[in-house]
């Protein structure tokens, strides 16, 4: 019986809802940099993303986050074309003035959220 091996590469990074230090929304960068942090090995075999958004209507999520409608889990997983993603909220909330204001309402949750996906 032959002994083999596998490798179990695994890239964790937290996105800061998809805004750079410049302040400036993109998904498409945080794709790219994650596709060139993976491309130095080989594709991740698990990738852990924190402070991820998913609004399902214009929003802004959080203070320091951008009006956005997009679901980033799935749109990061098709660029980098992972088979699988799963996000789990870890807050929703929404963004009114300049608070941050908490949802506890089911009807109200349903459109934004702010968690991490894998």
């Amino acid at each position: 019986m032959k002994n083999e091996t596998s490798e179990l590469n695994i890239i964790s990074y937290n996105i800061h809802s998809c805004v750079g230090t410049d302040g400036q929304y993109s998904i498409s960068r945080i794709c790219n940099f994650l596709s060139s942090s993976s491309q130095s090995n080989t594709t991740p075999s698990i990738l852990c993303l924190q402070e991820i958004e998913s609004n399902t209507k214009h929003q802004q999520t959080r203070l320091w986050s951008a009006s956005h409608c997009h679901n980033q889990p799935n749109e990061v997983a098709s660029a980098l074309q992972l088979p699988f993603v799963h996000f789990a909220p870890a807050i929703t909330s929404v963004v009114k003035s300049t608070r941050v204001r908490e949802k506890h309402n089911a009807e109200e949750a349903r459109y934004g959220a702010f968690g991490i996906a894998i």
